[in-house]
Order: C-alpha cells, then sequence, then structure tokens
C-alpha cells in the first residue's frame, strides 16, 4: 500500500512539473501555423510575451501584442481566440458568412473578439453583443 501511494505521489508530482506554464518572447516557440498567421496578418505589431501551458496534445499558446491584441492557438497551431479593445481584428480572419451578417445588421460596430470553438464562432462586438454562428457562418443566437 506504502509503495502504490508513493507511486501516485511521485506520478502526480512529475506531471505538475512538466505540465508548468512557459513564458517567451520568441515567435520561434510556437508551431510554424501560428507563425505564418502572425507573419500574414500582424507582422506590423510588436510582441509582448508567448505563454505556452500544458504539454503535448494538450498544449495551448497564448501571443500577447505590446498594443494589447491577444491570440490564442491550440497545439496545431491554429487559432482559437482573437481578442483586441483597440485595433479591429483583420476581416481575412473572419469568416465571410458572418463577416456578411455584421456588416449587413452591425455595420457601425466593430469586432472586439472571435472565439472559434468545435462547432461555432463566438463573437463579440464592441456593444457588448455576444452573438453565436455554426460553422458555415449562420447565425443561431444571442448571448448578454
Amino acid at each position: 500500500m506504502k509503495k502504490i501511494l508513493l507511486s501516485l505521489i511521485l506520478a502526480s508530482s512529475c506531471l505538475s512539473i512538466f505540465a508548468k506554464d512557459r513564458i517567451s518572447h520568441e515567435i520561434n516557440d510556437l508551431p510554424q501555423r501560428s507563425i505564418e498567421m502572425i507573419n500574414n496578418h500582424f507582422k506590423d505589431k510588436s510582441i509582448s510575451y508567448i505563454k505556452t501551458e500544458g504539454w503535448s496534445i494538450g498544449r495551448e499558446y497564448e501571443v500577447v501584442f505590446t498594443d494589447g491584441v491577444n491570440l490564442e492557438f491550440n497545439y496545431e497551431g491554429f487559432w482559437k481566440e482573437i481578442k483586441s479593445k483597440k485595433d479591429t481584428i483583420p476581416q481575412s480572419l473572419i469568416p465571410e458568412n458572418v463577416k456578411s451578417y455584421l456588416s449587413e445588421k452591425y455595420p457601425n460596430f466593430k469586432i472586439d473578439k472571435i472565439e472559434e470553438k468545435r462547432k461555432t464562432y463566438e463573437v463579440k462586438l464592441n456593444n457588448g453583443l455576444e452573438l453565436h454562428f455554426n460553422k458555415t457562418g449562420k447565425f443561431i443566437r444571442f448571448d448578454d
């Protein structure tokens, strides 16, 4: 029993050592797909820091620019979330049908955040309104 308990304690402490967050300033610490996205859409911005969370397949990356723009990527380098209070999120990153809907219904508001979830996109406008779209960009519902 003591050996089992000791093994569990040792295993959990090893996992906590390897799962610690890491802070970097080097773009090359990101997956190639993330680097390409940053170079294509945010090349004029300076990186404040890059935070790596988790390990292996569960790894996630957060890139924070000096102007407050915040990007989150999964372990493969696909973006999960883009946030910006000051700047406009690049239109080329917004799915076409979402862009069309927003320009028709909310032409005077800008997107503060877009988050790609498993089956939906969640968009938050600078008026506080949150809208949900399916993966084809069809509007689903509002959130307060």
